[in-house]
């Protein structure tokens, strides 16, 4: 906007744009503090909305006490739009409507009846009350309808429940993750309705790269696609919009990047038609608002909601992200009804996770890190008490882990991010010790990431990745040379592997998916350390400054005894894939 029509016309001058961007890490307390921040203390004129429906709730709170517009394209759920607010207008469907196109089509083919498990929140919420309503006007049966938490890593019962009532059509109400852990386990369960209908995942190329051919069939909703016939005089078609992506981003855009661009671009018509800055003015434009937009149509209601798009539907077919409705945008036929799974396990994942983490507890661990949450600390499962890990930068959670017994890891950038866990005597190790995790690095070029770290200047022990190598060893107070033992090449980009390492006292052993790698006289006294124990870099940075792990970690693990090479191989063998 500034570059290429050097700001929004107001009347008879141009504004450029001030874009001020603050991070709200998920949180919404802090997307709160940082929405009243841009207001008494930025003075903004207008706001753009976070990501999310409870996000946006917490930042239309602010900005209607303060009488702040706010257009916003990643707030969908339904109680945004029942409470009276009049600040608050969304270019996106509203999530109510979801699931209408993809039921009306399957009822069509002849689909007889539907169960629907959501997330207890608010925009999965509203997503499921709209499938009822769906299923209903179209004729379908609601055999069941569960909730499950924000953050689960098991639906294994509501999908064994599912099973056993057959239901030709599966609707799944939550985000991303929730749509992976949909398709691992219903695949694990051999549960074979003859539709998934995900809510988010599927339009995301993410999840084809994630779980390949398993995502084939699966349908989702979709705001938008670059296939669809919308235009619009800013960006011209949605395909042009698309390739400007592209260009700029070097990634296909996802209908959430196109609805927050739309979201930006229904404010900037709105000012210049208001031709003014005046918020009363601008709000009263807004609610004029009637255009045609590379997006689709953004016309608001009474509420602020977009009465004029209708919601889209994707299939994923041979790996390809297919539009089938509306009619005027679909480029493929719905393909019904989906054929069972290829290779189907008879092992459930909740069986499958139960079995790893019950063989690991039996081990005793110290300290035991799942790094299986959705956000914010990771907890300790270990025998140790106060050694919960803080977060530090901006880990990326839940992503896929490396099987249904392990489905996620957390993902650091090699970056400023780690977990930082509080020194306690019991992790202050002077004896035999075992360090172990699941990690899947993303380089295996010349430097340092540590995996697990507990050192000062010449104390302390660590597990590293130096190269393809692995690196493991301890300090003796001395000024050195430290002890370490360093494998050959073992590590491979972009492959979950299993790693440990062993010290008795006499020798220190590194493993690799169960099965010694390397073996290496190691003798002298382990002192201990009272700094912080940091997983994903050195904390301290003593002796390889950050030394930060770049790639996905999970189940990381520390005992302060020797594991045999049985324990390993069989941990191995009950998380791997």
């Amino acid at each position: 906007m500034n570059n290429e029509y050097g700001g929004i016309k107001v009347g008879d001058d141009r504004y450029k744009v001030d874009l001020v961007l603050y991070d709200d890490k998920g949180d919404g307390d802090t997307t709160a503090r940082l929405v009243e921040k841009l207001i008494s203390e930025d003075n903004v004129d207008f706001l753009l909305g976070p990501y999310s429906s409870g996000l946006t709730q917490r930042a239309i709170e602010v900005a209607e006490k303060h009488g702040t517009i706010m257009v916003e394209g990643n707030g969908s759920s339904e109680t945004l739009f029942a409470q009276g607010f009049q600040n608050l207008f969304a270019v996106l469907t509203p999530a109510g409507d979801y699931t209408q196109s993809a039921l009306q089509l399957l009822a069509e083919q002849g689909a007889k009846t539907v169960v629907i498990a959501h997330e207890d929140a608010a925009f999965a919420t509203s997503v499921a009350a709209g499938a009822q309503r769906w299923a209903t006007e179209y004729g379908l049966e609601i055999l069941s309808i569960e909730t499950y938490p924000q953050g689960a890593t098991d639906v294994g019962d509501i999908i064994s429940e599912f099973k056993e009532m057959a239901p030709d059509v599966f609707v799944g109400g939550g985000h991303y993750n929730d749509a992976i852990l949909f398709i691992q386990t219903a695949k694990a369960l051999d549960f074979n309705p003859q539709a998934m209908v995900l809510t988010v995942g599927p339009s995301n190329p993410r999840l084809v790269a994630e779980v390949g051919a398993d995502a084939d069939y699966v349908i989702g909703p979709t705001q938008w696609e670059a296939s669809m016939s919308y235009r619009g005089e800013h960006f011209g078609s949605a395909s042009d919009y698309a390739t400007r992506y592209q260009e700029m981003w070097d990634e296909a855009p996802t209908y959430q990047a196109a609805e927050s661009t739309a979201a930006a671009l229904a404010l900037h018509l709105a000012i210049e038609a208001a031709g003014s800055l005046d918020t009363d003015a601008v709000r009263t434009a807004l609610r004029d608002l009637d255009v045609a937009t590379f997006y689709g149509p953004i016309n608001f209601d009474e509420t602020g909601k977009n009465a004029a798009k209708p919601m889209g539907a994707i299939q994923i077919q041979n790996g390809e992200i297919l539009v089938i409705a509306p009619s005027n945008a679909a480029v493929a036929d719905l393909l019904y009804p989906k054929p069972a799974w290829a290779g189907t396990s008879t092992a459930t994942a909740a069986e499958a996770s139960s079995g790893y983490d019950n063989q690991l507890a039996g081990l005793g661990p110290l300290a035991w890190w799942k790094m299986q949450e959705a956000s914010g600390t990771i907890r300790n499962s270990g025998s140790l008490t106060g050694v919960d890990g803080t977060p530090r930068g901006t880990p990326d959670y839940r992503q896929p882990g490396p099987g249904s017994a392990i489905p996620y890891g957390i993902q650091l950038s090699g970056n400023g991010e780690d977990f930082s866990v509080p020194d306690v005597s019991g992790l202050r190790l002077t004896g035999s010790y075992t360090l172990l995790a699941w990690i899947k690095p993303d380089t295996v070029a010349a430097g340092n990431g540590s995996i697990v770290t507990k050192e000062g200047n010449h104390t302390g022990y660590w597990l590293y990745r130096e190269g393809s190598r692995l690196y493991t060893g301890f300090k003796d107070g001395t000024a050195g040379p430290y002890k370490a033992h360093i494998s050959s090449a073992v590590l491979s980009a972009g492959q979950w592997v299993f790693v440990a390492s062993t010290w008795d006292g006499t020798t220190s052993r590194l493993y690799l998916n169960g099965a010694e790698v390397s073996a290496q006289a190691l003798s002298g006294s382990l002192v201990s350390d009272t700094n912080p124990l940091t997983i994903g870099s050195t904390g301290l940075g003593v002796d390889h400054p950050g030394a930060y792990f770049d790639g996905t970690l999970a189940q990381v693990a520390v005992f302060d005894k020797v594991l045999t090479a049985q324990d390993l191989a069989a941990l191995y063998t009950a998380g791997g894939p």
